[in-house]
């Protein structure tokens, strides 16, 4: 079943595997809570054009490549990015970038993340949010 550390949609509680398994609740906690998941997807949506594999390695570190290919696929699999290969058998430039359904995803979870911001006074300045505020990426109002 689909369970976010233990816990269900409390709608969901009493309902079978399939129904619990199609829940927005679940399937949008289950993406966004799979570690590297956020920062990826806000990678591509702060850089704003597609990415290579290596691009992403860089600027993702400590992210490890197996980790990396494993969430890019996942994403690709949900339709959240899409991956384009130009280019010949050898030497092919594969290349990452948000789908239409990806740059909503992240832009739903960018007012959760300026709450939590906002709140936590705890919380350091993540360094993607810094160049997305200073890129023009789309920013939540503060009121």
């Amino acid at each position: 079943m689909t369970e976010i550390d233990g816990r269900r949609c409390v709608r969901c509680l009493n309902r079978s595997k399939y129904e619990v398994d199609s829940c927005a609740v679940n399937a949008a906690l289950k993406t966004a809570g799979t570690k590297w998941v956020l920062p990826i997807l806000l990678e591509l949506s702060v850089n704003g054009a597609p990415m290579r594999f290596r691009e992403l390695e860089k600027t993702l570190f400590p992210i490890t490549p197996k980790i990396l290919s494993s969430r890019l696929r996942l994403l690709e699999k949900k339709g959240l990015v899409s991956r384009r290969v130009d280019g010949g058998k050898r030497g092919a430039a594969v290349t990452y970038a948000l789908t239409k359904k990806g740059n909503g995803f992240s832009r739903a979870v960018m007012p959760i993340i300026e709450y939590y911001r906002k709140f936590d006074k705890e919380s350091v300045v993540c360094r993607l949010l810094e160049r997305g505020a200073a890129g023009g990426m789309a920013r939540v109002s503060s009121g």
